[in-house]
């Protein structure tokens, strides 16, 4: 495929005023598409982000990207929401498995519980290495500690 279906050429931008991105033409979201839809389909996980607050989220992977995906393939769209998601027909909270075989997950909500999640599980790590360190309530680092930390090569 030429440079010039996959999008602007090199003298054409889709920066407008300020670096904001500006609208393309008709031509040029036909030749993006057709470029997105062909490389969508050869992918078996596709993950959509793109929003734009308190509008609709774009349209990233169409019906005919998802038909032409191979059975088993997923696409996890974060941009689900009540205003419409980046994957054609996806719905916030709900999995669907589409007649190709291709499971479409609207989760839109999940950066929400990220934070949590990431939280409880460095504060886990955190619990498992002073276990490990703290034997009777005292820190233990002597010579005869079977600690990784002690070992010299990690204080160099």
């Amino acid at each position: 495929m030429s440079r010039a279906a996959c999008g602007p050429t090199e003298t054409e931008s889709g920066a407008g005023q300020r670096g904001c991105a500006r609208e393309l033409t008709e031509d040029e979201q036909r030749a993006q598409r057709e470029a997105l839809d062909a490389h969508i389909a050869r992918s078996d996980v596709v993950i959509t982000t793109a929003q734009v607050p308190g509008r609709k989220p774009p349209l990233l992977v169409t019906g005919t990207a998802l038909a032409g995906m191979k059975p088993g393939s997923v696409v996890v769209d974060l941009a689900a929401s009540e205003l419409g998601g980046n994957v054609e027909g996806s719905e916030p909270d709900k999995t669907d498995v589409r007649a190709g075989g291709v499971t479409v997950i609207g989760a839109g909500r999940l950066p929400l519980t990220m934070a949590t999640a990431a939280s409880t599980a460095y504060a886990r790590n955190l619990v498992a290495l002073l276990r490990h360190l703290v034997r009777d309530g005292e820190l233990v680092l002597g010579p005869g500690c079977s600690s990784p930390t002690r070992r010299r090569d990690w204080h160099n």
